[in-house]
């Protein structure tokens, strides 16, 4: 990987990648690093995504580990130190993404037609709720494109370098709230509660149920999904304004607007 020295994610990518490697999370080993240089030699995964496996039928396969043990708990089970809080500020900030590219660039609504007042009031119900649970290391993209079928039978985990600390539930809804394959209600809460299960007693203290637990997951849902709205709306705007770069986006992010 070459990513220029003046990049400030690099620094994040590899505390984080320490991080998680230390927690047991299959990511990629990392041989010679040079920061000044931007380079970065690591472990090929090679190009089998989670995808890809699911939408050929290898469900029972791959996601009891991407719900379950040892993802998604070693995940929370990280050092916190060197790893930036998903703060009320972040929330807020990704969300505000919607309604100038939603709303207005690619659905059309004047600012005077979007209610920002109530927006703001959806914002805090959505922020109090993130900040109520408890907070772990979250990843913040782990989801069926940023997981790996490894040879080995494990799940590698990519694209990291993006992880804070966060809400519990944020990572599983990432997983099962996927935007790019999508489960029945029945299947969400049935991994929901293996998850729940697996996580140890000083993440999750046995007096939140599992109602609490759903609830918590769901609203974390309609924030992640508020913010994609906003960065997929974004690229869509993007390539409509610059058609010449379509092709380096998945059709599945370009959207039409209204009419």
């Amino acid at each position: 990987m070459i990513s220029p020295p003046t990049e400030k994610k690099n620094e994040a990518f590899l505390a984080v990648r320490d991080l998680l490697a230390a927690s047991a999370v299959r990511v990629p080993s990392l041989l010679p690093a040079d920061l000044q240089a931007g380079f970065f030699l690591l472990e090929d995964f090679g190009d089998a995504l989670l995808l890809g496996a699911l939408r050929q039928g290898q469900i029972s396969r791959w996601y009891p580990q991407g719900a379950g043990d040892p993802e998604a708990a070693a995940l929370n089970r990280s050092k916190r130190d060197r790893v930036a809080p998903y703060d009320e500020a972040l929330l807020v900030q990704e969300m505000d993404l919607f309604p100038p590219w939603f709303l207005r660039d690619l659905l059309g609504f004047t600012d005077a037609e979007i209610d920002a007042a109530h927006l703001r009031e959806v914002w805090s119900c959505l922020v109090e709720n993130a900040l109520a649970q408890p907070q772990v290391v979250v990843h913040r993209d782990f989801h069926s494109r940023n997981l790996m079928c490894l040879d080995s039978g494990e799940l590698g985990v990519i694209d990291f370098q993006d992880g804070v600390i966060g809400p519990m539930t944020y990572d599983l809804v990432s997983l099962l709230k996927d935007c790019y394959i999508v489960w029945p209600r029945d299947m969400q809460l049935t991994w929901l509660q293996q998850a729940y299960d697996d996580l140890p007693d000083d993440i999750v203290n046995r007096d939140v149920s599992f109602t609490q637990c759903v609830q918590w997951f769901d609203l974390m849902g309609l924030q992640r999904h508020i913010k994609v709205l906003g960065i997929f709306s974004r690229l869509s705007v993007f390539v409509m304004v610059n058609p010449s770069t379509s092709r380096t986006y998945p059709r599945c992010w370009l959207m039409s607007p209204r009419r």
